[in-house]
């Protein structure tokens, strides 16, 4: 290659020599002034010429690549920097403990994109091999309870994409939209839905929501969803068809088992609710809040006699406690704040025990409200209040008691055994639904008789 102008009174000899001198650590406005170079001393490595690496050639132009002078400070790295003086395609040896780097160069850009794309088609393929099949036949509309049917309807009211006829996933939707009241609550109805076959993982869900090196693993909350329903004959129905049936049905107050499983759900929701307003009262006290279980059990309790806005009002008053507890008592945040479930069950009590006046006492997070508390207390219940202001059990008035069916203590699951089961009556069978692995057993009606 062609010497810069600065050395080109140079020999190849003399460049040599003042190349070592330079590694050598002689100074460089001595040698600028001894070789009378018009150079910056700053800037003395800039005017070495480039040597040529033996054995390497550039992929794409097939010419011997160069390597630009290695200054004082990268001389210890032993690191290789390659060029193409015609693509600029870089050569990249890292022997230090630095990040491998690679050439950007325009066609090294170009081949990675192929590289990539091939990669991607390859996974795609492999996804649609493993859930294509998985989708499986649509489950007869006339099959879905009350709950399946509120489930459904919430979501795809909150992430359906009717112009495609596919559900997005959670990672898609905006910001500003729930779907249920916390993202436990929704991790736990998309596996409820899925294993009930009533929602189907779309293979077509974007590649990073599956494993590329296990794609029979898929987020849940980054896959999209295929509602799996049909509503006459074999092939599913379109999300827009079942959004539209749903909601005619929901329009009709549930009844008998109906109101008993609805009211699970209200509860569910409600539950949810509180917990996120526990969370926003310990953020205040900058108090971690990890008690959640229990926390669900007590708000479940609370829940029967009090209303969300009451419930909400004991997490402000357990959370203030839990906050003077920790700087009246040598212990961590966290123990402080274990006692907030506790604390809230004490007032409970002593509101009911000494009449408390809690008419005025609304303390909720003004969070967005989710579109399965839509669902379930705009359209079931015709609700004023998205379900804040009145015990659950008082939202189902029209219904004589709601409480859990006395025929469901006979049943129990007949794939796990558990005794945590729902039953609810369709065309002359009892379905029994259990809580703990989420399967649906069909029990005749005349085998029970």
């Amino acid at each position: 290659m062609e010497r810069q102008s600065e050395i080109s009174h140079l020999s190849d000899e003399q460049v040599e020599e003042l190349y070592r001198r330079y590694v050598a650590g002689e100074r460089n406005s001595d040698l600028v002034a001894e070789y009378k170079i018009e150079v910056s001393p700053n800037s003395l490595i800039k005017v070495f010429p480039p040597l040529q690496l033996s054995g390497v050639s550039c992929p794409h132009c097939d010419l011997q690549m160069y390597e630009r002078r290695k200054s004082k400070g990268d001389i210890a790295s032993g690191d290789t920097v390659g060029f193409c003086k015609e693509c600029d395609h870089k050569y990249y040896v890292v022997r230090s403990r630095g990040r491998q780097r690679h050439c950007t160069c325009g066609p090294c850009v170009i081949a990675q994109a192929q590289e990539q794309a091939e990669r991607e088609r390859s996974l795609r393929e492999k996804i649609c091999q493993y859930w294509q099949p998985r989708v499986g036949d649509a489950i007869p509309y006339e099959q879905l309870d009350i709950q399946e049917k509120v489930y459904l309807l919430a979501l795809v009211n909150a992430q359906a994409d009717l112009n495609l006829s596919i559900v997005k996933s959670v990672a898609e939707r905006r910001r500003d939209v729930w779907f249920a009241p916390s993202e436990s609550l929704e991790n736990e109805i998309l596996v409820l839905l899925y294993r009930r076959r009533m929602i189907a993982v779309d293979p077509e869900s974007p590649i990073t929501a599956f494993d590329s090196k296990n794609v029979e693993s898929a987020s849940v909350i980054g896959v999209r969803w295929i509602i799996n329903v049909t509503l006459g004959d074999a092939r599913r129905s379109s999300i827009e068809d079942v959004q539209r049936r749903i909601g005619k049905d929901l329009s009709l107050p549930p009844v008998d088992f109906d109101a008993h499983q609805l009211n699970t759900v209200a509860t569910s929701i409600l539950t949810e609710q509180a917990i996120r307003q526990i969370h926003y009262q310990c953020d205040r006290y900058s108090l971690p809040f990890t008690a959640e279980k229990k926390g669900r059990d007590v708000i479940g309790t609370l829940l029967l006699s009090h209303s969300l806005a009451v419930v909400c009002y004991f997490a402000y008053l357990a959370v203030r406690r839990a906050n003077d507890y920790y700087l009246d008592a040598n212990i961590s945040k966290t123990q402080a704040s274990n006692i907030i479930p506790g604390r809230m069950r004490e007032y409970g009590i002593k509101a009911e025990g000494e009449a408390w006046d809690l008419a005025s006492k609304r303390y909720l997070t003004g969070d967005p409200r989710s579109e399965l508390n839509k669902v379930v207390f705009d359209l079931v219940l015709r609700a004023l209040d998205g379900g804040s202001y009145k015990k659950v059990d008082e939202y189902f008035s029209f219904v004589s008691k709601v409480e859990t069916p006395t025929i469901t203590s006979v049943f129990s699951c007949p794939v796990c055994g558990s005794s945590a089961v729902h039953a609810s009556v369709k065309e002359n069978c009892i379905f029994v639904d259990c809580k703990d692995c989420i399967s649906r057993s069909p029990v005749s009606l005349t085998a029970q008789s």
